[in-house]
């Protein structure tokens, strides 16, 4: 929901008791930040500029030093008094997610900045931006050309032979979730490799029906979510059919943020796929 104007002038009331009052400020370098982008929190721990962040969104856990800063509540309904009480620079934010959330943060006259990569290059990208952002250029770059020098050489360690496996990514179990092929994570498949099952799909993220699974016939079956379940996914209607399914190539990713969060993390995401890929080669080679 929207801020009408006369919320906007109660949280402005509300700010202006707290500060004049009891109100200290966090020992901060400037530009302060607020984030309510996990990945994000992620690349400004990443790259030793924690100290311009006053606060984070409940979702920032990683890492764990992440959670022992002050909390501005969830992705979608934030607490703005308590934004606007931290008095930051800066707050980011993802889109299409958070489009509201930008837009309610500016009519309380917050600047706000858009990170939202879905490309392995935009992340790499998207992290001297933030380092721009908080004035930390040389400390992103830094990072950046780090990270991209551990990819080029994880390249280089992908099996190059056997088949080229069509893989269908769960991001939700009920309903049902996937990817397309403008998401990270679906090129994160082509660089192994693989192929996204539904990489004719313009969406980056989009629901979909049992049906269209299955008749998809994918040869993979990654669940990218908490609590995700091989055992269930073997047990709905017609999916008994589907390839992965009598082959038993269902997985369960243990730590499902290293692919959902376009941060400093996407090798490991990167390395589970090719650790995967070299798993399934070796048991294809015991067969024959």
């Amino acid at each position: 929901m929207g801020l009408t104007k006369r919320s906007i002038k109660a949280l402005f009331l509300a700010v202006l008791t707290a500060f004049y009052g009891c109100h200290t400020a966090q020992k901060v370098r400037r530009p302060s930040a607020v984030s309510l982008v996990p990945s994000v929190t992620e690349t400004i721990f990443a790259m030793h500029a924690e100290n311009h962040l006053l606060g984070v969104s409940d979702f920032c856990d990683y890492p764990p030093e992440a959670r022992k800063l002050p909390h501005v509540g969830s992705l979608l309904s934030p607490s703005y008094e308590r934004i606007l009480e931290l008095r930051p620079d800066i707050v980011f934010v993802t889109l299409p997610m958070q489009k509201e959330v930008k837009q309610n943060l500016e009519k309380l006259g917050m600047k706000t900045a858009d990170i939202s990569p879905e490309s392995i290059s935009e992340i790499l990208n998207s992290i001297v931006e933030v380092g721009t952002l908080l004035d930390e250029t040389g400390k992103s770059i830094k990072l950046r050309d780090s990270l991209k020098s551990e990819y080029e050489k994880l390249l280089k360690s992908i099996p190059t032979d056997g088949e080229t496996l069509k893989v269908y990514v769960e991001l939700s179990g009920r309903p049902l979730y996937t990817v397309g092929k403008n998401s990270f994570i679906s090129e994160y498949l082509s660089v192994i490799g693989w192929k996204n099952a539904f990489d004719d799909v313009e969406q980056a993220y989009f629901a979909v029906n049992d049906e269209e699974v299955v008749r998809r016939n994918p040869q993979v079956i990654i669940l990218l979510y908490k609590n995700g379940n091989s055992e269930e996914v073997r047990k709905r209607v017609g999916w008994s059919d589907i390839d992965a399914v009598r082959n038993g190539r269902i997985f369960v990713v243990n730590d499902p943020d290293v692919f959902l969060r376009p941060g400093p993390r996407f090798l490991d995401a990167i390395k589970w796929l090719v650790e995967t890929k070299s798993e399934l080669r070796n048991q294809e080679r015991g067969r024959v």
